[in-house]
């Protein structure tokens, strides 16, 4: 699994910040006919939209393993039950490239490795257990 440490610093960073909104709204998730419902947070900096959601750990299954692999899914989620899997957007709201210079201060290569490999070894996650 990937690490999933996007969503607290991005959270930090968002407090911390003056020209910003928050916004709670609900995500659906649909895959052969069944449907999913997860909260997705979006957080605006500026002209930045940061949107996380959580998606349903069996919509995740389902479409990696296909639906009628249901012992192989069943067992799966056995494993992965206390796993979660989350998925980051970001938008600039003109629809403007995140990766360009202006944003990242990078060449765009550059951006593209970063987005793609070292962008989960700067966050990091926190849950608690209730």
């Amino acid at each position: 699994m990937y690490k999933y440490s996007l969503g607290l610093l991005i959270l930090l960073v968002l407090v911390s910040c003056d020209n910003k909104s928050s916004l709670l709204s609900v995500k659906e998730f649909s895959y052969e006919g069944e449907r999913w419902q997860s909260i997705e947070r979006t957080h605006t900096i500026g002209a930045i939209a940061y949107r996380a959601s959580e998606v349903p750990l069996q919509y995740y299954l389902q479409k990696q393993l296909g639906v009628n692999n249901l012992e192989g899914i069943d067992s799966v989620y056995q494993d992965l039950s206390r796993e979660r899997v989350l998925v980051m957007e970001f938008e600039q709201e003109q629809g403007k490239d995140l990766l360009v210079s202006d944003f990242t201060s990078r060449d765009y290569d550059a951006s593209v490795r970063y987005m793609a490999f070292d962008i989960q070894d700067d966050f990091y996650v926190v849950t608690t257990v209730v």
